[in-house]
């Protein structure tokens, strides 16, 4: 391969390992308790913000002091400089994780596969969308990386999940209750995984999920018109390749640049990527998810999250995805729809003055998305969300409900 470091036996060695402090902690929890108690395990991990007070095995203390230790490459300076790219563009960020990061996790045919289990998609993308984002903010906010930060906090329990989520769908039939699925883990139990498909939520899954966190939000910074310095993306990248480390991420998938970054990512694409009907289901789902953002102004905003995902994904992934084409008349509404923007998006921040043609789509995407976090119920044990008030102020929106 060009970039030499991701060779085919690198990446086939990654497809078959998973991440093994996690798996062995969720093991523990199994032989505590059986498959129900993983199952309780990672209900609870869905409905509480931080992990849920045990009782739990003694390993998971030892799993929540190794996986909160930063690594030994992890520079101060550059998580600073990357937490500053976020305060002044991270805004336009959520609309390109909606249109254009998540899509890159759907067209990996495993990825979808796993995220694809539950049947009701709607709810899922939803779910995905708020929770995707509320993680970004919490690593992202000033000190998110620092000990004891809410960052990785977050990014501890989403490990976990994926390991409950591994097990889940590794457990032999024998141990799987004779019931109808009644939760998501009681679907990923249901589930059987082909050994050809190597282990569900693999290394390689990872690295490239993380990279759809790192190097896409790039990409699209540059799709929007915002030319970041070549240090200001190295930092950005340094701050998720710290991410990638606490997720469990092999030293070895984690790029050195922005460059490596996207010849990882291609590599995997070229790999992975395929047309499946769960990539397809859940791309519709995250489409109309997306669309409801627009709220009152629906009917004339509805176009924009095609044509971010049109704009920010290559055409071969909205091929696969069956992103809807935006019609022969899409150039001639688009006047209508910049102004539309600036008088339904009034951003107060002048972060955004003079930025061209997506960037003020992003920002009405973001926008909206981060209105309804803080102000959509949450149930379960979850206080309501708050947005760091550095950043609201920065974005003009406001912090809380």
């Amino acid at each position: 391969m060009a970039d030499g470091r991701w060779t085919e036996d690198l990446l086939d060695r990654m497809r078959r390992v998973g991440d093994p402090l996690a798996d062995s902690t969720v093991k523990a929890v199994f032989e505590k308790g059986e498959v129900a108690a993983v199952n309780d395990l990672l209900t609870r991990l869905v409905r509480n913000d931080d992990i849920p007070a045990g009782p739990w095995p003694s390993q998971m203390a030892e799993y929540l002091g190794l996986s909160a230790q930063l690594p030994d490459w992890a520079n101060g300076a550059l998580i600073r400089t990357g937490e500053n790219v976020f305060l002044r563009y991270g805004l336009t960020s959520f609309g390109i994780l909606a249109c254009a990061s998540l899509p890159e996790c759907y067209v990996l045919r495993d990825v979808a596969a796993v995220l694809g289990t539950t049947q009701r998609l709607a709810e899922h993308a939803r779910r995905r969308i708020f929770e995707t984002a509320m993680m970004v903010l919490a690593v992202m906010a000033e000190g998110g990386l620092a000990s004891g930060g809410s960052g990785i906090r977050v990014v501890q329990k989403v490990r976990l999940m994926h390991a409950a989520v591994r097990h889940l769908i590794l457990t032999p039939p024998s141990a799987v209750p004779d019931r109808t699925p009644a939760s998501f883990a009681d679907t990923l139990l249901a589930q059987r995984w082909p050994a050809e498909r190597g282990t569900p939520l693999s290394q390689e899954d990872l690295a490239a999920v993380l990279l759809t966190f790192s190097h896409v939000i790039l990409r699209g910074w540059k799709h929007l018109g915002i030319d970041l310095s070549r240090e200001d993306a190295a930092a950005y990248l340094h701050c998720w390749n710290v991410v990638g480390h606490i997720l469990g991420i092999r030293n070895e998938l984690l790029a050195r640049d922005v460059e490596e970054a996207a010849g990882l990512f291609e590599a995997i694409k070229r790999r992975r990527a395929a047309d499946t009907p769960d990539g397809r289901a859940l791309t519709t789902s995250l489409i109309a998810v997306c669309e409801s953002f627009a709220g009152p102004s629906r009917i004339l905003l509805r176009p924009i999250p095609r044509i971010l995902m049109r704009g920010l994904l290559p055409p071969k992934t909205c091929e696969m995805l069956a992103v809807p084409s935006l019609g022969p008349g899409h150039l001639a509404y688009r006047p209508l729809l910049r102004a539309a923007v600036r008088i339904v998006n009034g951003v107060k921040s002048d972060v955004f003055q003079g930025l061209p043609g997506l960037a003020g789509l992003s920002a009405l995407i973001s926008r909206r998305l981060l209105e309804e976090i803080v102000t959509r119920p949450r149930g379960g044990a979850r206080t309501a969300f708050r947005i760091p008030e550095r950043l609201a102020r920065s974005w003009g929106i406001a912090s809380s409900r």
